[in-house]
């Protein structure tokens, strides 16, 4: 347990390092990128069974739920690509 914590404070360093290199001044986290991640796959768009599994979600739900206001954004795009085939 012990490395699993050394481990985790050594890539929150060098994350925290990169971040400041990168002259990003906003307050970030590895978090924040977890999120990122899925909003950038929803926008793909990547369906849902794949994100939830690739978020490690244990349900579909769950993904649902906490992203989903941002797929409630593509019913617009859906009916377009409905319509154009």
């Amino acid at each position: 347990m012990k490395d699993r914590q050394s481990i985790a404070a050594r890539i929150i360093k060098e994350f925290k390092r990169v971040a400041k290199a990168a002259g990003i001044t906003q307050k970030v986290n590895l978090h924040m990128l977890r999120h990122t991640n899925a909003t950038v796959l929803i926008a793909k768009p990547v369906d849902l069974h794949t994100l939830a599994r690739r978020l490690g979600h244990e349900s579909i739900q769950i993904t649902s739920d906490t992203y989903g206001h941002l797929i409630r954004g593509q019913q617009a795009g859906a009916a377009a690509a409905f319509r154009s085939s």
